[in-house]
């Protein structure tokens, strides 16, 4: 499910299947701009009674701090590099230009 744009709570993304729920936080962040620990501990916050597990992504990378933190907290980082990874699995090597036809598509869904 994806959350509202705002008063979500800090979540972006709820996932859930019969091993439990998931509450997912989503960042987009410039290439030099690492998420650091602060940014973990709203996701621990908003999750905190309501999810089994935690996941963020992020389009940048993850400072060491936030992913000794993540490692305590048993939360799955996402950064850029792995994200991009995934969409190249899923859509193959025109993965963007897919991925950006994809959410055109939905746009014009809503419109119509």
């Amino acid at each position: 499910t994806v959350t509202k744009q705002s008063g979500d709570g800090g979540i972006d993304l709820i996932l859930k299947n019969a091993e439990g729920t998931v509450g997912v936080q989503v960042k987009r962040y410039a290439s030099h701009v690492t998420a650091g620990r602060p940014d973990l501990q709203k996701l621990v916050g908003a999750c905190a009674g309501k999810y089994d597990k935690m996941i963020f992504v992020t389009s940048s990378g993850y400072s060491g701090e936030a992913r000794t933190y993540a490692a305590e907290q048993d939360m799955l980082l996402i950064d850029g590099k792995s994200l991009t990874a995934m969409a190249e699995k899923v859509f193959g090597e025109n993965h963007e230009r897919k991925a950006f036809s994809i959410r055109f598509l939905r746009r014009m869904e809503k419109i119509s």
